[in-house]
């Protein structure tokens, strides 16, 4: 768009009030989380504790941490917290579009369990860890 720069940055902000509004009115039991490298704000987690799961609501990267491996740790991160606590699995959607992010969790055992409409349902057990 070809916007001010401070155009832009009031857009964003308001789209990550009414989104995070919503995250934190929708699921009562969660969590919001800034993700950190030394110091430095590089991204987001929303989890919910739902039941006897954690569910990943949401996950953002900034474009210049992604494909560093930070998301693979983060997944690791969360999949060791589902054994810790010992809830019986991790779920999420994804967008069926979303095919970096699909392999991602893919090669972290999680199994497609629906279609959604654009998203796809896949849960993690925590009996298949290794």
């Amino acid at each position: 768009m070809p916007w001010s720069a401070e155009a832009r940055r009031a857009f964003c902000d308001s789209q990550f009030d009414l989104q995070h509004r919503h995250y934190v009115t929708q699921y009562a039991h969660g969590h919001f989380l800034v993700v950190q490298h030394e110091g430095v704000a590089i991204g987001r987690l929303y989890l919910n504790l739902q039941a006897n799961e954690l569910w990943l609501i949401d996950v953002l990267l900034d474009q210049a941490w992604r494909g560093h491996g930070r998301g693979t740790a983060l997944v690791a991160w969360m999949q060791v917290l589902v054994a810790s606590l010992r809830l019986d699995a991790l779920r999420l959607h994804v967008l069926q579009y979303n095919h970096d992010a699909r392999r991602l969790y893919e090669r972290h055992g999680f199994v497609p369990e629906a279609s959604e409409g654009v998203h796809l349902r896949m849960v993690w057990h925590q009996l298949n860890m290794a």
